[in-house]
């Protein structure tokens, strides 16, 4: 059974019909100058058993014909089946991110979160073959996007990074990590890792549990701190811009220190890598470096059967009837 890959192509056929009707316009206009050249009888007399111009000619025929076919090839006409083994390479990579509200301390420029937003975005775009995929949380942990090639999706999600995003404060790593094994699933063939993004320490139990599992799974956790160890304020924003510092249940500013302990113990209880965001472009090669190290495995092998496209008869088609258009001489007067 024959289908189209691009019927909306389709729409071509309408350049034909009015191909058609200008010819037909043509016609009508050379008989009505004919027609005002003589009288009827002398045109007969003149012209002898000569016919004058017509509207259907061998000329204007291949046009058309050429100009179907052209249209039908486009549209991509398929039928027959054929198989092709499909197989790709590469890692499978979720960046865990943390967007709690001492994310939007501006102690690295430009805040905390958008230095992390950089760093995804710049990674993301020197990556090749490697399968992405998204978690954010805080006090608890939410997938944002599956595991994709879609990099130019990748990078919408990552630009709506925001602390708003989720209510529920806190910073667990133990959440974070369960939701990105979860991304990642179980297959054995793939080389996985988690990148976890935050700027400090852990505030929920089970983080050795969450880890183990992670191993059992053959993933490896890079961790990635962002932030400085001053004591900074954290900027709350308005629905209009407004801007006030985060306080306590006291009225006293709170202060946001970035801490790297937990970050470091969960690299290296994983197998992984610590890594500080200060540079986004050393960051970048540094993380990249380390995951290149890892062994890439086929990712996927299918067999993938699809119908046979057939657009090359009809574009043949459509060049012999246009060298045959061109082949053809125009005559005025036909017998």
């Amino acid at each position: 059974m024959i289908s189209w890959e691009k019927p909306t192509y389709g729409f071509l056929f309408l350049a034909i019909i009015v191909v058609i009707y200008l010819f037909w316009y043509l016609y009508k206009w050379q008989k009505t100058a004919i027609s005002k050249f003589a009288d009827a009888h002398l045109i007969s007399k003149i012209l002898g058993n000569k016919t004058p111009f017509r509207f259907i000619t061998p000329k204007r025929v291949f046009l058309v014909l050429s100009l179907t076919f052209m249209v039908l090839a486009l549209i991509g006409p398929q039928w027959g089946e054929e198989s092709q083994i499909i197989k790709r390479e590469g890692i499978d990579i979720v960046f865990a991110v943390d967007v709690s509200n001492s994310m939007n301390a501006e102690d690295v420029a430009p805040s905390r979160l958008e230095k992390a937003q950089n760093f995804i975005e710049t990674f993301i775009n020197e990556s090749r073959g490697d399968r992405i995929g998204l978690v954010i949380f805080a006090g608890k942990a939410f997938s944002i996007s599956p595991l994709t090639e879609d990099y130019i999706s990748i990078n919408s999600y990552v630009d709506a990074f925001d602390s708003d995003l989720i209510w529920d404060q806190g910073t667990n790593f133990t959440a974070a990590i369960n939701n990105s094994v979860q991304v990642l699933g179980n297959n054995p063939q793939t080389s996985k890792v988690i990148v976890l993004i935050s700027d400090g320490e852990n505030h929920e139990g089970g983080i050795n549990k969450a880890i183990e599992k992670a191993k059992n799974n053959n993933i490896e956790i890079f961790t990635m701190g962002i932030g400085s160890e001053t004591p900074t304020p954290i900027p709350m924003y308005g629905q209009f811009g407004e801007v006030e510092y985060k306080k306590d249940k006291n009225g006293k500013t709170v202060l946001t220190t970035f801490n790297s302990r937990d970050l470091k113990s969960i690299a290296q209880k994983s197998n992984g890598k610590y890594i500080k965001i200060e540079s986004t472009k050393q960051a970048t090669q540094e993380l990249k470096f380390a995951i290149d190290s890892l062994k890439k495995q086929s990712i996927s092998e299918s067999l993938s059967i699809n119908k046979k496209k057939q657009f090359q008869w009809f574009l043949g088609l459509s060049i012999l009837f246009l060298f045959m258009y061109n082949l053809t001489f125009t005559n005025r007067i036909n017998h």
